[in-house]
């Protein structure tokens, strides 16, 4: 599994580097659930995917999700154990970051990002 970056294009930042990802239907499924911290990766793309939940975990997270065409239509800060986001039909990937990275990051609904290996 190679490590990839999530780049922000349209503030021309990087959001997160290190990403896993979780291609495979328990993958996508057990995401980060029962992990007692966030692993050392700079966070899990879950794709395809139209919406988390957070059951069984032990900490918050930072949550966007991104259409076919890369663009954000939702992002959650530090949303807490036993939640569900949104459900959004055109979502194609979800990200799952450490909880305060929004915050530290510019990341506005309809930004641009693009997910690129890394080198």
């Amino acid at each position: 599994m190679m490590d990839k970056v999530l780049y922000n294009r349209t503030t021309r930042q990087v959001l997160a580097r290190e990403l896993k990802v979780a291609h495979h239907f328990l993958e996508r499924l057990k995401g980060l659930m029962f992990t007692k911290k966030f692993p050392e990766c700079g966070g899990l793309i879950i794709e395809p995917c139209g919406g988390v939940h957070t059951f069984f975990m032990r900490y918050p997270l930072d949550i966007i999700l991104i259409d076919a065409q890369n663009v954000v239509l939702y992002k959650k800060i530090a949303i807490l154990p036993n939640r569900l986001t949104p459900y959004f039909k055109c979502s194609r990937i979800a990200v799952e970051l450490p909880a305060g990275t929004l915050l530290q990051q510019s990341v506005s609904l309809g930004d641009e990002l693009q997910i690129l290996f890394k080198e």
